[in-house]
């Protein structure tokens, strides 16, 4: 793909040349917004002069960011130096690197896949005498669904007390972390986790990467969940520049949430096609948890603004 920013119409070119402060691009699947994003790369290494080095974008599968890596270089020739990854990607990079500073783990840790993970449950179990594959799958479900918060192990045992079971499952819970630990492993769903633990206890290792990242660009944002929100907001915490793409039903409402919030405390709305750069300061004042917004679909017109979405079309 070359790089022709004359290619683009009006109301891709706004949202492109907003380099500074947050700024969210919402439209229907297949419109192209991919394609803005990657063209947004190209322009500011290439009209703006940023270096590729403080670029960082992300996506959701290995496939989209190795095709989003391809189409760029493709734009200019520098863009192999922008850190094109996927959230989970992004953080065992980051995590070889800073690993260390936390206690229990060395830089070369494994990272087990599911069926390790499965091994070390039955472990667990094996241990504990137990052979029942009910209590095997609360276990599972318990670990991955604990791991997709922003909890502590005991936080999150507390708060499913309720539940049948659950003292000794939080039992089996720390029996599973403890051999992970023997053995320098995380799992899969650990990578995010440990990520926002070592940037939350290690404000050194924050401050390189929120110094190093001036410009952030997440693509498929209504696919993130609170975890991944709270590492773009701690990434984007010194520069502030970040640039979302997402489907318009699941994204939109999502912001108009921050935006509805700020209408109720006297903040004047603001009709462009563009975010307002307070969008970071919105949703944490709104207080979103991305996980329990509905999705339901709404119409809107190509172009038009819809609260702090830029819809754009193709």
């Amino acid at each position: 793909m070359k790089y022709d920013i004359e290619s683009l119409n009006e109301e891709q070119l706004a949202p492109l040349k907003e380099i500074e402060g947050a700024v969210l691009v919402t439209a229907g699947a297949g419109s192209g917004k991919t394609r803005l994003l990657t063209h947004r790369i190209a322009y500011l290494i290439e009209n703006c002069k940023i270096s590729p080095f403080n670029i960082l974008a992300i996506t959701f599968t290995n496939k989209a960011a190795n095709e989003m890596k391809e189409r760029v270089e493709q734009m200019v020739d520098e863009a192999k130096y922008v850190w094109i990854s996927t959230f989970h990607s992004m953080c065992a990079k980051i995590l070889r690197r800073d690993i260390e500073n936390l206690p229990y783990f060395t830089r070369d840790f494994s990272i087990y896949s599911d069926s390790d993970s499965e091994k070390v449950v039955k472990e667990v179990l094996t241990q504990r005498g137990i052979d029942d594959d009910k209590i095997k799958k609360q276990l599972v479900f318990h670990l991955s669904n604990w791991k997709s918060t922003n909890q502590t192990l005991q936080e999150y045992i507390d708060s499913h007390a309720s539940e049948f079971d659950m003292r000794k499952i939080g039992l089996y819970m720390s029996d599973y972390q403890n051999i992970l630990k023997k053995n320098n492993a995380l799992d899969f769903d650990d990578l995010i986790g440990k990520t926002l633990e070592l940037f939350n206890k290690c404000p050194d290792v924050l401050d390189y990467y929120s110094d190093r990242f001036q410009y952030i660009l997440v693509d498929e944002f209504q696919d993130t969940d609170i975890r991944q929100y709270e590492l773009v907001k701690l990434l984007s915490s010194k520069h502030k520049n970040i640039f979302v793409v997402g489907v318009m039903p699941c994204t939109a409402k999502k912001f108009e949430v921050a935006r509805e919030d700020e209408a109720a405390a006297g903040v004047p709305d603001v009709d462009v096609a563009i975010t307002t750069r307070e969008l970071a300061r919105m949703i944490d004042r709104a207080g979103i948890n991305f996980q329990n917004l509905p999705d339901e679909d709404f119409d809107a017109p190509m172009g038009a603004s819809t609260g702090a979405a830029a819809i754009f079309g193709a």
